[in-house]
């Protein structure tokens, strides 16, 4: 179940970090500009799905390594992953918040909303470093399982 676990977040956090990084590359390959073109075309039932799975795992995690922790994996086995998948919840929250927002209008304080609004735009304003964290995971995820 894991081994699941881990290539979903793997293969989502390369989806997200070619997202990110992509902005920031001012001459893009044609097979980046064609793979960028395909993830958007889809974002906003990407962005819900990972946004979901991103919270799921990151609380599946400690639950299924629980037993594992005594057989000597390492803690940072646990929380590497368990920080991958929260940079998932981070890099798919602007892409999936526009969905939640119409019904949390009504719920929530306009100034709740506001502040929102500020945390989805920074993460948007500083997409390269949020996506240079989603790359960075993915080659410590990949030492991790590899050693």
């Amino acid at each position: 179940m894991l081994g699941i676990l881990g290539l979903i977040t793997l293969c989502a956090l390369a989806v997200f970090s070619l997202l990110y990084l992509s902005a920031s590359i001012p001459k893009k390959p044609p097979a980046i500009v064609k793979a960028v073109a395909a993830i958007k075309r889809n974002i906003d039932d990407l962005g819900v799905v990972t946004l979901i799975y991103g919270f799921i795992a990151t609380f599946a995690v400690p639950v299924l390594m629980a037993g594992m922790l005594s057989s000597g994996v390492s803690i940072a086995a646990m929380f590497l992953p368990m920080l991958a998948n929260l940079t998932l919840v981070i890099m798919a929250l602007p892409y999936a918040f526009h969905r939640f927002e119409d019904g949390m209008k009504s719920k929530v304080n306009a100034a709740i909303l506001t502040e929102i609004h500020n945390i989805m735009g920074w993460i948007t304003t500083n997409e390269k470093y949020v996506g240079g964290l989603g790359a960075i995971l993915i080659v410590l995820c990949l030492v991790i399982h590899i050693v």
